[in-house]
């Protein structure tokens, strides 16, 4: 649906509280998260140094930091961009500003008393899962409730043509929803065999990645990009990413429990998945790298530049999966620090750098103003850039495999294996503070914007609303402006 100047303005109107409340809280949750990640990886190193803090055990800080960094920062920023993304879609917002703040309110609050159950020792101490039983529910209920409207208005006109982004962003919902349901039932099961607890969370996490985390970074990045570049996307990549994407996004997860006792073929499907969910990784990837090197994308708009880190993230993800689904590489880092750079790779790396050139590309819209330094957005995105490669590249990649050779070989003690992943540990908090900086530049920055709105807007951002041709997606997918 196209929609004019004056309907954008009036839905920028009314989703400026709730999305700016979005923006900021889960800024807020990404502080904490870093806070707790540098304290896990220095007890980690150190630990009699926190010998002290003995209400607070590595293992619980740990957990608590990728609960707020998921389900804090990253679902909720993805939250708010979603709402944007469809209300342009749709031309209609969902509810009223005061219920989608009220929502957003109950979000973060069962966020919060979440992160301070596990924290507490009232955790089930399963990975990523580890919310008290209490929570799921009303916690799932404030995440969908706001895409009701719009679900059933996809369904409702999903024999008319639908443009990939609403396919992506949709597809991504529904399996957060359906899968975490699932997961919450079958964990709450009395007389579950334990393992097949830890093989349900280990699909979890990898449904988690792959069924709603790159879907979101593959519908936010067709969307923005289509806005600010002239080259039109290639349909015929999205009838083979999409298909790839449905089917072996929920066939992994078990290769994280290879060598148990669950049945051998369920970690080799989870390998093969891997190898397989490379071809829409690298395809989609590709795609928007070519988009970025046909044209002087990143003059048009400060976005770009984290789109196309984005991209770069993507392929490099695929050949990433590609490397590790030959079981012996796999077999050397399953149990390394890999396990905590790969899905970094895929959140902050595909997911997150979409999100922050979304939010760089809506917050002009909402507050009629641009942003107030090009300088401070360079070094936002250099510094996460720099974090980013650090943290997997050497920290995860490479200091997984030493570190997977050292505990492999019997004859080696583990006073051997803790010495040599000392130093990657603290190459983790090093990523984390300049993370921390980049961060912290980029919250500044839009506190700044947020008091200093103009009444009139001279930005260069706001200037391509329409592409100088009549359809980004070809004829056959239409994505409005």
């Amino acid at each position: 649906m196209l929609l004019d100047i004056k309907q954008r303005q009036e839905l920028d109107r009314a989703l400026t509280k709730p999305l700016l409340f979005f923006f900021f809280s889960s800024s807020i949750w990404f502080f904490i998260s870093i806070f707790l990640a540098l304290l896990s990886f220095i007890q980690m190193n150190f630990p009699e140094a926190f010998s002290l803090f003995s209400i607070l055990p590595v293992g619980r800080v740990y957990s608590a930091h990728w609960n707020a960094f998921i389900y804090g920062w990253a679902l909720q920023l993805s939250f708010g961009v979603m709402i944007w993304v469809l209300c342009r879609l749709s031309g209609k917002k969902t509810y009223s500003s005061f219920a989608l703040l009220v929502l957003g309110v109950f979000w973060n609050l069962f966020i919060t008393v979440a992160c301070v159950a596990i924290l507490l020792g009232m955790g089930r101490g399963i990975w990523w899962l580890d919310f008290p039983s209490f929570i799921w529910i009303p916690f799932l209920l404030s995440f969908f409730l706001p895409f009701l409207p719009f679900f059933l208005r996809f369904l409702a006109g999903i024999k008319q043509k639908s443009s990939s982004v609403e396919a992506y962003l949709f597809f991504s919902l529904f399996s957060f929803f359906c899968v975490i349901s699932l997961v919450f039932l079958f964990l709450e099961m009395k007389g579950g065999h334990p393992l097949m607890k830890a093989g349900m969370a280990s699909w979890y996490r990898w449904v988690l990645l792959y069924a709603v985390f790159i879907p979101l970074s593959f519908g936010f990045l067709r969307f923005f990009v289509s806005k600010i570049c002239t080259s039109p996307f290639n349909k015929k990549i999205f009838f083979v990413s999409f298909p790839f994407l449905v089917i072996f996004a929920f066939c992994g997860g078990m290769q994280w429990l290879h060598g148990s006792p669950l049945p051998l073929f369920l970690s080799h499907l989870g390998m093969l998945a891997m190898a397989m969910i490379a071809i829409p990784l690298v395809l989609e990837g590709g795609e928007l790298i070519s988009i970025f090197q046909k044209e002087d994308a990143f003059s048009k708009s400060t976005a770009l530049r984290f789109f196309f880190a984005s991209a770069i993230c993507l392929v490099s993800l695929g050949f990433v999966n590609l490397l590790i689904s030959i079981p012996s590489f796999w077999i050397s880092i399953q149990l390394s620090l890999f396990t905590y750079g790969y899905p970094f790779l895929v959140i902050y790396g595909c997911l997150g750098m979409a999100l922050f050139g979304s939010v760089y590309y809506i917050v002009p819209r909402l507050l009629n103003t641009e942003w107030i330094s090009q300088s401070l957005v360079r070094v936002h995105f250099w510094f996460s850039v720099y974090a980013l490669a650090f943290m997997f590249v050497f920290c995860s990649l490479l200091g997984g495999f030493q570190q997977g050779d050292v505990q492999f070989d019997w004859r080696n003690l583990w006073s051997a294996v803790v010495s040599t992943s000392s130093p990657y540990i603290i190459g983790f908090a090093v990523a984390w503070f300049l993370l921390l900086v980049a961060h912290l530049l980029f919250f500044i920055h839009l506190v700044l914007v947020c008091k200093n709105r103009k009444k009139n807007p001279s930005s260069k951002m706001l200037i391509l609303e329409h592409p100088p041709f009549e359809n980004p997606h070809g004829q056959d997918q239409l994505v409005e402006n």
